[in-house]
């Protein structure tokens, strides 16, 4: 065999793993692809049928005249959604809002009502406390909610926080604050100077 043949030889084999290494590769792709794919279509139909349970229930027109019905099924535990919020002396311009969105926090301010909903914009809130242990949160919220204190519950990665109350700026959110003072740390133990008044989520 002269050396002609062998390097042709040694190039042919090469070429050969090469054609193989490549099949195999791309065999080990369109797997992973179709995994990926099965996958998508698995969190978008849960996603789907989480948005029809979602959607089959909207707040009642006649709910708009009454701020304790509208408190009591606001979200205990609110998603990580951006938020914005609208102010009225009025419960009914909310209306629009609430027609597509139940993801909402609503507060009351003595003639003045505030309403937090997914959207561009800001949004205050007093965080009260946080801790590890989502179910500590959640009993704090609804011990909050039986004495009309709008309280709510944010969860992060790590930790749970209790919020209280939704406002367009920090100075509403700093009045209404000093107002529920006594009341909430009777219920929660956590003192006033430990409260943050800051933007959520």
């Amino acid at each position: 065999m002269s050396l002609t043949d062998v390097i042709l030889t040694v190039v042919g084999v090469g070429l050969l793993l090469i054609t193989i290494g490549t099949r195999i590769d791309i065999q080990k792709l369109n797997s992973r692809l179709s995994n990926d794919e099965a996958v998508t279509k698995t969190l978008l139909n849960d996603f789907k049928h989480v948005n029809e349970q979602f959607n089959s229930f909207r707040i009642p027109t006649s709910f708009l005249s009454d701020y304790n019905v509208l408190l009591e099924n606001a979200p205990r535990v609110l998603p990580l959604y951006p938020l914005t919020t609208l102010s009225s002396t009025d419960l009914k311009a909310f209306k629009s809002a609430l027609s597509f969105n139940n993801y909402y926090e609503i507060t009351k301010m003595g003639k003045e009502y505030f309403l937090a909903y997914p959207g561009i914009g800001t949004t205050f809130s007093i965080q009260i406390l946080s801790s590890a242990f989502p179910k500590k949160v959640l009993k704090f919220v609804r011990m909050l909610r039986d004495q009309q204190i709008p309280a709510f519950e944010i969860s992060y990665t790590n930790t749970s926080a209790l919020f209280i109350g939704v406002f367009p700026d920090y100075e509403s959110a700093s009045e209404y604050a000093s107002k529920i003072s006594k009341i909430v740390f009777q219920s929660v133990k956590a003192t006033p100077s430990s409260w943050i008044i800051r933007p959520i989520p």
